[in-house]
């Protein structure tokens, strides 16, 4: 049985250490078996996303941000081999990894693209606590954050988030209104 050395670190529970620029030859070498994985998990969703939600006008920015994700993904590799470098694997991954596929599980058979787009994000950061350890996941926190804008977030959430960071400055302007008439 072929098995990666990304599987064989986590089962040990320690991250590899390898140079902080490893070839591209090596990272595809340790992390074949997480891209196919992931490309025949989230394949169909993106199939759909692309033929569905993403054909309109205002969620025609999804392939923009899913390239951007993967681009800040790279961009970050370097920084992120070289924080974990020689970093033990975070035993947190096993049930964040469990929760990513509930999760994608849900939002496949339900069709809630929010849980199966969302779940990429909890699989993301297992893959990298398992393989690379908290200090990986610290690197490309914002990455795993940016995923979130690939779909069009739930009304409720755009509605409540923002009023804790706008009433401040809306009460300031108002007293200051009332103080001036």
């Amino acid at each position: 049985m072929m098995s990666s050395p990304i599987l064989r670190h986590a089962a040990l529970g320690v991250a590899p250490v390898y140079p902080p620029h490893s070839p591209v030859r090596q990272v595809l070498r340790e992390w074949w078996p997480a891209a196919i994985g992931l490309v025949l998990l989230y394949g169909p969703s993106l199939f759909d996303l692309l033929s569905g939600i993403w054909s309109t006008d205002e969620q025609r920015h999804g392939p923009i941000v899913l390239a951007m994700a993967l681009w800040l993904l790279y961009r970050n590799w370097a920084a992120m081999e070289r924080a974990a470098m020689g970093q033990p694997s975070h035993a947190a991954g096993w049930p964040i990894l469990l929760l990513g596929l509930l999760l994608y599980l849900v939002g496949r058979t339900a069709q809630i693209l929010i849980l199966q787009i969302g779940s990429v994000i909890w699989l993301l950061a297992a893959l990298l606590l398992l393989a690379r350890g908290l200090a990986a996941c610290k690197v490309q926190w914002f990455c795993l954050f940016f995923i979130l804008f690939m779909v069009h977030l739930p009304g409720a959430f755009l509605y409540n988030v923002p009023i804790p960071i706008t009433r401040p400055p809306h009460c300031v302007a108002s007293h200051a209104l009332f103080l001036l008439l």
